[in-house]
């Protein structure tokens, strides 16, 4: 739930699919595994066997097929924990184009892309993200410029990640 003022500021949101991190939407082909894990790598991270898709999404509002892969690698010795987690923005839905939107600093969380909006007028939609961790979420938008990712402001709800 969220809100906007004025009201009439609502209609600039474009939400994702809801059933973006429905079974359905998440069933990724080996292909697209071992681009997501070649692109966990260059993150930083290590995937040795298994590799979890949280969200597959298309986001609305940017250019056509846009699409954001939330992925994590678990952590065996730990359940509550990941050995890394992050999102992916596939630019007109190609992985052969993944650029890193956000990592997980404490292992302990994933993200969800929530949607998109022109917050500035330069006609070109920002981010609208979510973090989601065991005590609750929090939000951030992105701007996305050129291929780069760049973070406006901080987590809401006192997401320090």
């Amino acid at each position: 739930m969220y809100g906007t003022w004025p009201p009439a500021g609502i209609k600039v949101v474009k939400e994702v699919e809801s059933d973006s991190t429905g079974p359905a939407a998440v069933q990724i082909g080996d292909e697209e595994t071992s681009k997501l894990k070649a692109a966990i790598q260059s993150a930083g991270g290590t995937v040795k066997d298994e590799l979890k898709v949280h969200q597959v999404a298309e986001i609305p509002g940017l250019t056509d097929k846009d699409k954001v892969y939330s992925v994590y690698v678990p952590d065996p010795k730990v359940l509550e924990q990941y050995k890394w987690s992050g999102a992916f923005l596939a630019e007109g839905g190609s992985l052969d184009k993944l650029t890193l939107i956000a990592k997980s600093k404490s292992k302990k969380d994933v993200f969800e892309v929530r949607g998109s909006m022109d917050l500035d007028g330069d006609k070109v939609n920002e981010l609208w993200m979510r973090i989601v961790f065991a005590e609750g979420s929090g939000d951030r938008i992105y701007k996305l410029s050129s291929g780069k990712v760049e973070a406006i402001g901080k987590w809401s709800c006192g997401a320090v990640r």
